[in-house]
């Protein structure tokens, strides 16, 4: 850029700009001319650099690509064992470490000879070309996307044909600073900016060759740093609408849709080997159809691309012009260190970050057409591995159909590596399908005991149990080369980060009654890695191992046992993926999972419901408990509980000789009144009730352990603990039951109680939900329902005997807490403007109206209530108003609410709540320390704190009912209470056995004075102090 351009702004160079493309020129080939010419390196390699940086300023460009010759790959191959641990050392040490353990494995690379080369060059075919340029408007890239990929990018990973690495764009970022540049140069690759002189240099990749497992070589492309970054960001961008289009809304028909599981969505490999696990557990006699492809990567044609890129993604247009308009050079780097170029004309490169969506946009409308000719299977894919799923003549039938389309796209079937797979035996609907050389296809003829989906064994009980132990083994493979180390700390890392998690994938996907023997397989490898390690000459005992086993957090090494997780790690996955699984099942519970659907609920729902719940509640996953081991502590029982905001869940399990197994699962919806619990009451709740109600006849007379998240909870059964009432009575169920002291574990590893204790569809926690789901209050008006209406007339309003003001939030009284404000507006202008009561102030119920007017309709009037001796304070005599005819009525009528509280309620005594009568006396000073005061024409009742526990709140009512009827000045008071949560429900009933009506709640703070100060009175709208 010029001096007078901005560092943020950047010429708009056009595609035939020449110095745009001397740029682009530049930048490719920089690297390689500013590079010393000799692999030994100078004596000042700053000064080279130097001079071959102002020879190419210069334009001396030939005689610097004559000099520049980069010297022979250390291939592992050639590498003496002494050379390969000491690049493992160095490797470790810049934090590389799965580029460590690759480098201990040399077998994984083609050997540098000619006929690697014309294998690469056998693996990438001509091609038809593009069809005319489609003008699109591009993806507008975020910077947040660009900045978030800057920030991670991988380090010593392969550069290409310029050697430039994505630590030189990191230089570039420089934490931010480069930014605007580096998205710019993302955005030249997404519009189709690049010049075309560049396009097949930069575009092209470095070709590094594979050895497969059974044979052949496989091509891994990696390209350009610049225009790798490009695809990552494209990435980051495109994935949720990628997700959405490779998961199609549900359809009518056993099967919904044809999934494309490879691109967009989480999880998909185990998504793909649960479903077909449920799919052939469902029916043993439907088959499995994998159809493998031959190098679809390189030879799915691009024309099919760009026209279903063009379709569904015009944004993404630019881009797969700028990738496949031109053929693409890729160098394979020989023996002697110099290039040859292969042409790519065909496929994606596999090694772009782009490659698997423009494979799998190619290969979804064929997957779709087939679904749509045989609506009666399933079908999904993994990129190019297809699976087909369902009765073996209709599966027969869309293999028919499925193998025209794919070789429409350019895809031809490897029959010898496609296989069919039932439980129920050999399949003969496909015994006409064979190789090149006559073979029938593998499971047609001669019947298979299992097959590797995504390389998870699926199959026969022994076959899937041996297959786990070869893979054991296979995995530890690399375990004596670690044990040759001389550094002990790389030993550790690689132990722990790479040699460990090799075999642990099998925990989530193989059930673990049949990961038995392969799991102990792999344990005793690990164990006898780290004995080699810590360089002791005697097998680790069983203290060291288990400690070898705690996490780091807990002053262990990290290497679990993956005996031991097999259970956890099993039911996890299928809980994490069974949202996805959905969509893979019959229509009828995959439609209501969309929004734009309306929820209708009948018996094909109920139906496909059960059907699935059978499968998940049933053998293999459930085990038969063993009570007399349980009893003998020979197999314990473990329960697991946890619980959420609107529900609880539990898993019973015990350990029969195959690790822990799951029993019996528990889990329900909390009520309205549970929901406004604590989270301590909730997991304790969720504690009593699997332990008390849903397992006591497992669990009683048995020795079991308790496991949980809640750390509080490990106390429970200590001595000396104080609990509230409630508390008390579930401590005693448990005591009954012979509850031990709670385990706390880490909450990541209660999968199972966690996923029961959820439910997807609830987002909000707010108490009040729970009321509303319930049918408690009312969605539309928010207020109870078959409650008064909100708008009232002057005269029902004031009737209103009580407001309540104090304590903290309980919606549980009617969920008004968010109207709060609302009501404090009420109560400042009461007596400034009586529409105030009409809108806001509820009316007495219909039971206590009633039983006002039939008091009233009696005969004579009660007689006189007899003076009080009561010493009354001077700062209560000022607020005595005028005692009329009126007020004695008031009182009369208290008198007879106060009367017929206690003939319906005869224990309210205050002597028995209270008593001995030195407790009364408290009350008496209790109640004389309350403040009265009068404000706007209403009367203010402020309540201090209890003095000590035994001024129980039936006995402050009490002295609160008696002088209500002694001063009955006005029919509406506010009561301040403290901050007594755990009484407010008490609160809440005693009042209204008093007949009285609390409309509102609300939380105040601390008050100081007198209660008016709370209140501003200069216009009677707000609350000043509250």
């Amino acid at each position: 850029t010029s001096p007078s351009t901005s560092s943020t702004s950047f010429p708009a160079f056009s595609s035939s700009s020449p110095t745009f493309a001397s740029i682009s020129t530049f930048s490719s080939s920089f690297p390689t001319f500013a590079s010393p010419p000799s692999p030994s390196p100078p004596p000042s390699p700053p000064e080279v650099v130097r001079e071959r940086v102002r020879r190419f300023l210069a334009g001396d460009w030939e005689e610097l690509y004559r000099v520049s010759v980069p010297s022979a790959p250390a291939w592992p191959g050639r590498a003496s064992e002494e050379r390969a641990f000491a690049d493992v050392v160095s490797l470790v040490k810049e934090g590389q470490l799965s580029k460590a353990v690759r480098r201990l494995d040399p077998g994984a690379l083609a050997p540098l000879v000619e006929e690697t080369l014309e294998a690469l060059r056998d693996l990438h075919p001509a091609g038809d070309g593009l069809p005319g340029r489609v003008q699109a408007a591009p993806l507008e890239l975020e910077e947040a996307a660009v900045e978030a990929e800057c920030r991670r990018l991988p380090v010593a990973s392969g550069p290409g044909c310029s050697q430039l690495r994505f630590e030189h764009i990191g230089v570039i970022f420089g934490g931010g600073d480069g930014l605007p540049a580096i998205k710019h140069a993302c955005e030249q690759f997404v519009g189709d900016r690049v010049p075309a002189g560049v396009l097949p240099w930069i575009m092209g990749a470095r070709l590094v060759a594979l050895l497969k497992p059974g044979g052949g070589v496989r091509p891994i492309a990696c390209g350009e740093s610049l225009r790798r970054l490009a695809g990552k960001v494209v990435c980051r961008q495109m994935r949720t609408r990628w997700a959405t289009y490779f998961s199609p809304p549900p359809r009518e028909g056993p099967a919904s849709s044809a999934a494309q599981l490879g691109v967009g969505v989480p999880g998909g490999a185990e998504v793909c080997v649960h479903t077909v696990q449920a799919l052939l557990g469902a029916d043993p006699s439907w088959c499995d159809l994998a159809l493998d492809c031959k190098n679809a990567f390189n030879t799915v044609k691009r024309s099919v691309i760009h026209k279903e890129v063009n379709d569904n993604f015009p944004e993404l247009l630019g881009m797969a012009e700028s990738n496949f308009r031109h053929r693409a050079r890729l160098g394979w780097q020989g023996a002697d260190g110099r290039f040859r170029w292969v042409e790519s004309a065909e496929g994606a490169q596999q090694g772009d970050p782009l490659g698997p969506f423009f494979t799998a946009v190619a290969l979804q409308p064929a997957l779709q057409a087939t679904l749509d000719e045989h609506p009666d299977v399933f079908i999904m894919a993994y990129l190019d591995g297809i699976h087909i799923i369902g009765p073996p003549d209709k599966a027969r039938a869309a293999y028919g159909t499925i193998v025209p389309l794919l070789r429409a796209a350019g895809l031809e079937l490897n029959v010898s590596k496609s296989t069919v797979y039932s439980p129920a035996g050999a399949c003969p609907e496909f015994a006409d399908v064979v190789d090149g050389g006559g073979a029938p296809m593998p499971g047609s003829v001669t019947p298979l005991d299992g097959v590797k989906v995504l390389g998870i064994p699926v199959g026969s009980d022994r076959w899937v149990a041996d297959k786990c132990v070869e893979m054991a083994f296979a995995a530890g493979a690399v375990l004596p080369k670690l044990a040759r180390l001389d550094d002990p700390q790389v030993q550790l890392l690689l132990l722990r980060f790479c040699a460990h998690p090799r075999f642990m994938h099998l925990v989530r996907g193989v059930p673990p009654h049949l990961l038995v023997r392969g799991a102990l397989a792999h344990d005793n490898g690990i164990q006898e890695c780290l004995q080699e390690v810590a360089g002791s000459p005697y097998p680790l005992g069983e203290e060291a191992v288990a400690l070898s086993q705690l996490p780091t957090r807990w002053g262990g090494l990290g290497l679990s046992s993956a005996q031991r997780l097999a259970p956890a790690g099993w039911l996890g996955s299928w809980a994490q993926v069974w949202g996805r699984m959905v969509v893979l099942f019959p229509a009828p519970l995959t439609r209501l999972t969309k929004s734009s659907v309306e929820w209708e609920w009948g018996p094909k729902e109920q139906a496909a419901q059960d059907a699935i719940k059978e499968k998940l509640t049933s053998a293999p996953t459930l085990a038969l408990p063993n009570m007399r081991a349980a009893a003998e502590g020979e197999a314990p029982f473990v329960v697991q509980t946890d619980a959420s905001g609107v529900a609880l869940g539990g898993v019973l399990m015990q350990d029969l000789g195959q690790g822990l197994r799951p029993i019996a699962y528990e889990g329900r919806q909390f009520s309205p009144a549970e929901q406004n619990y604590g989270t301590g009451e909730r997991e304790l709740c969720a504690l009593h009730h699997c332990c008390t109600v849903a397992w006591r006849h497992y669990l009683v007379f048995t020795n079991f352990k308790l496991q949980g998240d809640h750390r509080p909870l490990e106390w429970l059964m200590s001595p000396g603990r104080e609990l509230s009432r409630r508390q008390a009575r579930w401590y005693m169920d448990l005591v009954e039951v012979g509850v031990p002291k709670m385990e706390w574990i880490p909450g990541r590893m209660l999968q199972v109680p966690d996923a029961l204790s959820r439910r997807p569809d609830y987002h909000s926690t707010c108490p009040r939900e729970g009321l509303r789901e319930s049918g408690v209050m009312s969605r539309e008006t928010d207020l109870p329902v078959g409650g008064p209406p909100p708008n009232v007339s002057l005269e029902e309003g004031a009737r209103l005997s009580c407001l309540v003001l104090g304590g903290r939030e309980d919606p549980a009284g009617g969920g008004w807490q968010d109207l709060g404000l609302l009501w404090m507006d009420a109560l400042c202008t009461l007596g400034l403007a009586e529409e105030a009561m009409e809108e806001h102030l509820a009316p007495m119920t219909t039971r206590t109206r009633k039983s006002r007017e039939s008091r009233e309709s009696e005969g004579p009037p009660y007689p006189p209530e007899p003076p009080s001796t009561k010493e009354v304070p001077s700062s209560l005599e000022e607020d005595v108003g005028p005692q009329d005819s009126k007020d004695r009525e008031d009182r009369r009528v208290c008198q007879v609410y106060f009367e017929d509280f206690q003939k319906q309620f005869g224990d309210f005594d205050v002597d028995a709540c209270c008593g001995v009568g030195g407790h009364n006396r408290r009350v008496d000073r209790y109640w004389t320390d309350c403040l009265r005061e009068s404000w706007q024409g209403l009367h203010v009742w402020c309540s201090p704190p209890p003095s000590n526990k035994h001024t129980t709140i039936e006995s402050i009512l009490k002295k609160f009912v008696e002088e209500w009827r002694l001063d009955p000045e006005h029919t509406s008071a506010v009561f301040l209470l403290p901050d007594l949560q755990s009484c407010m429900p008490r609160w809440r009933r005693l009042f209204r056995q008093t007949g009285m009506r609390i409309v509102q709640v609300i939380p105040t703070h601390d008050h100081l004075g007198k209660p008016t100060q709370l209140f501003e009175s200069s216009d009677g709208t707000r609350i000043l102090h509250s």
